[in-house]
């Protein structure tokens, strides 16, 4: 039995990858592990959402790798991260809805079990939907808001305490 979060992560990738094409779903996925950063940070701090959220896709992009590993013998190079595209604005809202509606579980469920399970399974929905993994440090840094990319900023700023 799929534990609550992960079955509703995992329909919201199902029902938004019925509406748009994999690189925006892809796109999206990488949009809610920006909301969900955000949220944890804000409501917890940036310590905590470091330990929580960023640990999380730390362990879920290594376990993918260490799957391909595993499968193909060779070690997996990393992806491109998505690009913004405006086409994915219907997939972006339902993962973002899909993480909003998850952590309604928080207060019920274990420690940070809730937006732990959200990360691993954004971040492994985001892998299978781009044929790999992409650089732990460049995820980090788009889903922190401290990207490269003009579009991070736009998707999301950082919260506004983190702002002098």
């Amino acid at each position: 039995m799929l534990d609550p979060v992960e079955a509703i992560v995992r329909s919201a990738v199902g029902n938004a990858s019925h509406r748009a094409a994999p690189a925006e779903v892809a796109s999206a996925c990488l949009s809610a592990l920006r909301r969900l950063h955000r949220i944890v940070e804000e409501a917890d701090g940036p310590t905590v959402a470091a330990i929580v959220v960023d640990n999380a896709v730390a362990g879920a992009i290594l376990a993918h790798n260490l799957a391909v590993l595993r499968e193909s013998g060779r070690t997996p190079e990393p992806v491109q991260l998505p690009a913004y595209t405006s086409g994915g604005r219907t997939a972006t809202a339902i993962l973002e809805d899909a993480v909003d509606s998850s952590l309604l579980f928080h207060p019920v469920m274990p420690g940070d079990s809730v937006p732990a399970t959200i990360a691993r399974e954004l971040v492994a929905a985001m892998s299978a939907l781009l044929g790999g993994a992409p650089d732990l440090g460049e995820l980090l840094d788009s889903i922190r808001g401290r990207s490269k990319s003009p579009v991070a900023g736009m998707v999301a700023a950082p919260p506004a305490q983190l702002i002098n």
